[in-house]
């Protein structure tokens, strides 16, 4: 009589424990519990510390120094299924009239499948978008993807800033190229700026027209991942866009740092050069790190990153002292220098920090 209930607890009874997904899903379930009993407010992007099953996703960082050490890089790894051919950059379009987007409440993050990771959750013209899945290392599991024609990836909202979220901290690189082939000169850099809680926004550099973003995260709990999403750029404004990325690995990866500057709707297709200094929150201790590696990228397009040099060691900067850590940047354009100013609350990975310059820097 008691055979079938015995075989139904059986049944759902599970052998393994939960899937990074489950995870996730009651993190946020009591993170929304005390926000509830908190009131509305802003906090700081959250960190997770989760045990990930020893295997490919459990593995040091890359270098800092060399950001195409990872296998899992959208950009450099996966072959589209129909590639298209790399066009000179278009001109900065005709701004077309607004699309409504998701409004201005959050976005929900993904939660990802059972061992897959979470999606990039983008904001789209009818609600939220989730970005097309690229290669990842995930818990135990390892995933090359090929991209398939580019009108199979999904649209998101053509507006600058873009909102996005992801369940987790971590170290962003994102860009935006005219297609999924070769871009040559035309990759372009994405500002990724945490938010509120999971939330991001992410800024665009270079001219505007029919883009396609990419995105690769290491979070700091573990694992890597990437996506695709297709996006509409508007026109640039005309005013400079500047920001600092810093990236670094953990001390038992080597320790290592690396500082990039970039400056996008500027006038700087002249003669360029760039240092930053960098202090502690205590004010003790201050270095200045030169970035004598200038790439213009393509010709007359108003951007320039100027970074440490591949393959020299630098020092992390949490070495320096406490956070935060404040930045004066001396661009040196045609002779001329313009100071510009900055500060990154800290992260074990680093992170991108939007730099302001006053007086702005001249148009492009």
């Amino acid at each position: 009589m008691t055979e079938p209930l015995d075989r139904l607890v059986q049944d759902a009874t599970p052998a393994h424990p939960p899937p990074f997904a489950d995870v996730v899903r009651r993190r946020r379930a009591r993170r929304l519990r005390r926000r509830a009993a908190a009131g509305v407010g802003v906090a700081a992007v959250a960190v997770v510390a989760l045990a990930v099953v020893d295997g490919p996703g459990d593995r040091p960082g890359p270098e800092a120094d060399d950001p195409a050490t990872s296998a899992s890089d959208p950009a450099s790894d996966p072959v589209p299924s129909d590639p298209v051919p790399s066009d000179p950059v278009p001109s900065d379009p005709v701004p077309s009239e607004p699309v409504p987007t998701t409004a201005t409440s959050p976005l929900e993050p993904d939660d990802g499948v059972g061992d897959e990771p979470p999606r990039l959750v983008l904001d789209g013209t009818r609600g939220p978008v989730l970005a097309l899945q690229g290669s990842y290392c995930w818990g135990s599991t390892c995933a090359d993807r090929a991209f398939p024609a580019p009108a199979d990836v999904p649209l998101v909202a053509p507006v600058a800033p873009l909102r996005a979220a992801f369940p987790l901290a971590g170290r962003w690189d994102a860009d935006v190229t005219p297609g999924v082939g070769d871009p040559g000169c035309a990759r372009y850099p994405v500002l990724v700026e945490p938010a509120a809680d999971d939330q991001l926004l992410l800024t665009p550099s270079g001219p505007g027209g029919d883009r396609m973003g990419s995105y690769f995260v290491r979070p700091e709990a573990g694992g890597d991942t990437s996506g695709l999403w297709r996006w509409p750029v508007p026109a640039r404004d005309g005013r400079a866009l500047a920001w600092l990325d810093l990236r670094q690995n953990t001390p038992s990866s080597g320790g290592e740092a690396g500082v990039t500057l970039h400056v996008d709707d500027a006038a700087v297709d002249g003669d360029v050069s760039a240092s930053v200094r960098i202090t502690a929150a205590d004010g003790a201790v201050g270095r200045t790190v030169a970035l004598p590696r200038t790439d213009q990228h393509c010709d007359g397009d108003g951007f320039v990153e100027l970074g440490t040099p591949w393959g020299v060691r630098q020092q992390r900067i949490d070495g320096i002292g406490p956070a935060p850590y404040s930045y004066v940047v001396d661009l040196v354009v045609d002779g001329t220098h313009h100071t510009g100013t900055g500060t990154f609350a800290g992260g074990s990975g680093g992170g991108d920090s939007r730099i302001t310059f006053d007086p702005p820097l001249p148009a492009s």
